[in-house]
This record gives structure tokens, sequence and C-alpha cells, in this order.
């Protein structure tokens, strides 16, 4: 006699789907944040360690990328009191290119705070993969300069000085003069025109069309000595002239700044 069950090799098809399930939820990387083992930020900086495995053979010293996440990561975790169930695993298109640009960025610091930007699931939606190659061409005095400039909203007096002839003709004598907060977070004040203009092509910074500063504001930008040299150096029958703008911070440059530069 036959027995009324049907079976198929290897068991039913409902101890099949089981098992499959079984060894998917073994190959996925455990939710961190979301048991007791993984709630912390050491065992959840122990856990992207793994995946340095992606990045190609020739990609930095594995010590590097060990030190930068054990301590670098590690900290930035701490300084942003991420709690532990809105810690998750980072996005792949976050961590891998940020431990390939620490073998060469003065940066490190903000790449470690954008990987912890990855790692906290209330964040993370927000990131742009955009931000590292932000950061892969920004120095660490135009990084100062994001940090000291005014929030969303709010601008900073900015002027070029020029020179106006008598033919008519405009001679620019110096681009980007700024006040003196933003002045003082570089260390090579000599680069700030050049800092400027690449936080405008960034588009990290931009100059409102509509907002203008007082007059005793604009007039405390002209008091650094160099601007003195500039006033001596007027071409005959010629002026000195202030152009004066303002510069304030894009969305794009708040959001970078957040998910990059403040802890």
């Amino acid at each position: 006699m036959t027995s009324g069950k049907r079976s198929t090799r290897g068991g039913s098809s409902r101890q099949i789907t089981q098992r499959r399930r079984r060894r998917l939820n073994a190959d996925a990387p455990p939710a961190i944040g979301r048991n007791g083992d993984n709630a912390d930020a050491g065992t959840a900086v122990e856990k992207i360690l793994a995946a340095a495995s992606q990045l190609p053979a020739n990609t930095g010293d594995r010590a590097a990328i060990l030190d930068f996440v054990q301590t670098d990561v590690a900290q930035a975790l701490k300084l942003r009191n991420v709690p532990g169930e809105d810690l998750d695993w980072p996005r792949s298109d976050i961590l891998l290119p940020s431990l390939d640009a620490i073998r060469y960025s003065e940066l490190r610091f903000a790449f470690a705070n954008l990987v912890a930007s990855a790692m906290d699931r209330r964040r993370s939606a927000r990131l742009l993969p955009a931000y590292v190659e932000l950061l892969k061409q920004l120095s660490r005095d135009e990084a100062k300069i994001l940090l000291a400039t005014p929030p969303p909203g709010r601008v900073f007096p900015s002027a070029d000085l020029v020179f106006q002839l008598p033919s008519r003709e405009v001679l620019v004598a110096y681009r980007h003069l700024v006040p003196g907060q933003i002045a003082d977070a570089c260390d090579c004040r000599a680069n700030i025109p050049q800092y400027i203009d690449n936080l405008l092509r960034l588009s990290l910074i931009h100059q409102p069309s509509i907002q203008s500063a007082d007059d005793a504001t604009y007039r405390g930008l002209v008091s650094p000595p160099f601007v003195e040299e500039i006033r001596r150096r007027v071409p005959p029958g010629g002026r000195l002239v202030m152009d004066r703008r303002t510069l304030g911070i894009t969305s794009l440059g708040e959001h970078f700044r957040q998910a990059c530069l403040l802890s």
C-alpha cells in the first residue's frame, strides 16, 4: 500500500521555502540597533569593516581603513549621540568612496561625519552621493569658511575692489573681500578669493541679488592693511570703487554642512 501523503525529494515545498528563508536571513547583514547585541556604536563600527572588502585590491591600506573606522567614525558616532535603535548599515554609495578618499584628503573628520550620517537612519535618506565628490574638492580652509557662514536666510557682506579709469575702463584690483570672522577662519588668507570662487562653483554658497548689508559693515571690509596697499596702486586719474555684494549658504550647502562638517 502507498501512503496518501505526497513527498518530494529533500522535503516538502514548505520545508524547502523555510530553509531558503533561513539561508537568505543568514546571508543578510543584521539590522544594527534592532537588538541588544547591535545597539552600540562600537558594534556598529565593527560591522561596517566588512564593507571594506568590497574595495579594489589597490585601494589604500586596510590598516589605515581600520584606524579610520575604529577611531574617526567611532568618534563621530559618539559626538552625534545616535540612539542605538537608529543605527543602520551605511549606504555603499557613501561608505565605499569615502574609504577610498581618506587616502589623500585632509578632511578625514568630514568623511567620518558623512559615514556616521549614513549610519543614522534618521538622516541617511537625505544624503546625496555627491557629498563625497564635494568633499574631495574642498580644502580645510574652505570647510572652515562653510562652518563660519551664517545659517540659511542670513548673509555676510562681500565686495570686489575695482579701479575706475577716466577712459571708463574698469580694472579688478581685488576680488571677494570678506568680514574678519570669515577671513580669520583661514590659515592661508591669500587664497580667500580662490576659496570663494570654488565654493560658488560648487553651489555651496551663492550671491543673493536682493540682500545687502549696511554701510558700516562694508566699511569694515576695507580695514585690512593690504587694502591700503591697493589704494596706493590707483592709476593716475582713476579711483578705487567698492562693488558691494553679499554671500550666503545654499540649500545644498546647508545640508552638506549638517552631514559632513557639524558634529
